[in-house]
Order: structure tokens, then sequence, then C-alpha cells
């Protein structure tokens, strides 16, 4: 079996991730499961270990999920986060731009470079979409549009003024906040998304109604368990809500009123 948690393993919380799945792992153990792995796998792709029929346990983003990553993976639960844009299992991503904009609103950034993680993320790019799709009246909106790599990289972007606007989900506003403040450095909330469910933690989609049962109750335990309280605070964990694949619907429904307004991709 193999495990991991791509999606906010930065390197500045990585042993508060470790120690989150080794008492994850305990838990799972104490709930019935076996073949638990040690250590969590990291190949330097976010998506790694999705395509694996031996995943026991992983996080994902809830846009390639419901475009096909439902097919090999199935819900387990959704962490919630006590964060400003956060309300429990729901998430709003935060339109930044840089505090000496000349731009008061986002109709006043027409023309100008946006920066997006990935074009297969909710919180970077369909997000900002569905904010954008309102004003660009069927049009490209924007000047240029630049693909970072990741949330840290498009904040980093308009920080160094490589590019004008992005859109981070708050998890990552937080840990740039927390850990990484330069990232921040300049930096202002502008606007903020329509609410979607968060990114979920999922298993292999042949795990067995009865694992699932077991991860369940261990995810559970430990969010729990007040020894694993350092590690949660360090991730900003405070819960998880047991979403659906209906509740998930709302991500296409998100797209397609973006696309229903002529604006079907960032641009």
């Amino acid at each position: 079996m193999i495990a991991s948690l791509p999606m906010y393993d930065w390197p500045e919380v990585r042993a508060a991730t470790d120690d989150w799945w080794r008492g994850l792992a305990g838990a799972f153990r104490y709930a019935g499961l076996e073949n638990i792995p040690t250590d969590l796998l990291r190949d330097g792709h976010e998506s790694n270990g999705w395509q694996d029929g031996n995943l026991l346990f992983s996080q994902t983003c809830g846009y390639p999920y419901m475009h096909g990553g439902s097919d090999t993976l199935r819900l387990v639960a959704t962490p919630c986060y006590q964060l400003v844009g956060c309300e429990g299992p729901d998430y709003s991503s935060f339109i930044l731009c840089r505090e000496d904009a000349m731009a008061n609103t986002l109709s006043d950034f027409k023309g100008s470079r946006a920066a997006i993680n990935n074009i297969g993320s909710q919180s970077g790019y369909s997000a900002l979409r569905a904010v954008i799709a309102p004003l660009a009246n069927g049009e490209a909106f924007f000047g240029t549009v630049l693909i970072s790599g990741g949330h840290r990289y498009s904040m980093d972007m308009v920080s160094k003024n490589e590019a004008d606007l992005c859109a981070v989900d708050p998890v990552c506003y937080a840990l740039a906040k927390t850990y990484v403040p330069e990232l921040l450095s300049g930096l202002k909330i502008i606007a903020q998304s329509p609410a979607a469910p968060g990114l979920p933690y999922v298993t292999a989609r042949a795990t067995s109604d009865d694992h699932l049962k077991h991860l369940q109750e261990g995810l559970f335990n430990a969010i729990a368990d007040p020894n694993l309280s350092t590690a949660r605070d360090a991730l900003f964990i405070s819960g998880a809500g047991g979403l659906t694949d209906t509740d998930y619907a709302r991500i296409l429904e998100i797209e397609r009123d973006a696309k229903a307004l002529g604006y079907s991709e960032v641009s």
C-alpha cells in the first residue's frame, strides 16, 4: 500500500506533515487496517499515487477529482481548516494583487498579467475564471496568462511584479503568511471567489466499503487525538466533513456558470 499528502506538502511544514501521517497511520492500524505504509510517497509530482490501485490514503484537488479522478479515487472525507476563507469543508480562493497596484477593482485588471498554478486547479484556475467571467463579456480579459507551477510561485510572481493577479486557496495563503511571509510581501486580497468543496482525502476506487469505514474511523480518531494537536495546528486542520460526489458537483456548476457567460478558459 502507498500513501501521500501532496497538496500542502511545503518544505516548511514537511516535518508536521510527517507527524500528521504517523498519527493517521497509527489510527488506521488501531481501526483494524493492515499494511499501512510507514512513510509518505514523495516523487515530486502533485498527483503522486492517485492512479495507483494500491493507494491507501491521499489528498487531491476537487477539480481533477470531478474531471476523471473519481474513476480511480474514492472520497474518504474532506478536511476542515480553521482559517479565514474556509467555512466547514468549503473554501473560497483569494484573488491577490500588489498593494501598489493602480487598479481598485477586478475590472481594472483588464489587459494585465495573470499567474495560474495549473489549468487543472479549482483554487488557482477555475476560481479565477469564475470571478473574471462576469467581467470578460465573452472575450479574452488578460493580456498574458502565465503558468507558475504552484500557488507559492504564483504569489512570488505577483510579489516580484512578474504578474499582476493570481488566485490562491486559504491554506496556501496561511502557509505563506505563517512560514514564508516574504511571499506575501506587498500583496493584498482584492476579491474572493465563490465557495467550493475543499480538497478531499481519498483512497483507491477499489477500496471496499468496510475498509473505507476503517479509514474514516481512523481519520476522525486522529482529528480528535490531543497528542496530534501540534501537527494539526501546524497544518491548520480543525476537523473533517463527510462530503459526497454530489456535493463536489458544485465544482462543475462553477465551471458551467463561467462557460455560460462565454468565458471557457482564463484568457
